[in-house]
């Protein structure tokens, strides 16, 4: 059985404040962030038409847990957030999973898990 990640509900950002995220976003929130160039705007029909993670930019990986941080009401912009989220792939890769998903915990990729295994200590 794959193991499965909790669901993230907060960040803790490089200045040390813990921020809320909502990683079930709405369908207003998906369409403002492809119009701020957030998200591809590609994605969705790149994913429909089945190529899978390969329709996903890394773009779209790095920008959703900003997304689902505007989301849960925060009030940063995107340039601000960034400059103090962590460059955490793990932890951008399943926010982004969870966004995907409508908001529920996300299998451990062969990804995650091949990252875990190689900084195990």
């Amino acid at each position: 059985k794959m193991k499965v990640n909790n669901l993230i509900t907060e960040i803790e950002l490089l200045d040390g404040s813990v921020v809320p995220i909502n990683s079930r976003i709405s369908i207003q929130d998906f369409t403002r962030a492809q119009k701020e160039g957030l998200l591809n705007k590609g994605f969705l029909n790149n994913m429909l038409k089945r190529q899978g993670a390969s329709g996903v930019n890394a773009e779209d990986y790095l920008n959703a847990a900003f997304v689902c941080y505007r989301a849960a009401g925060g009030k940063l912009a995107a340039e601000e957030f960034k400059s103090i989220c962590p460059f955490d792939l793990e932890l951008l890769g399943t926010i982004f999973g969870q966004m995907m998903t409508g908001g529920k915990p996300v299998e451990k990729t062969k990804f995650q898990a091949s990252l875990e295994a190689a900084t195990k200590k």
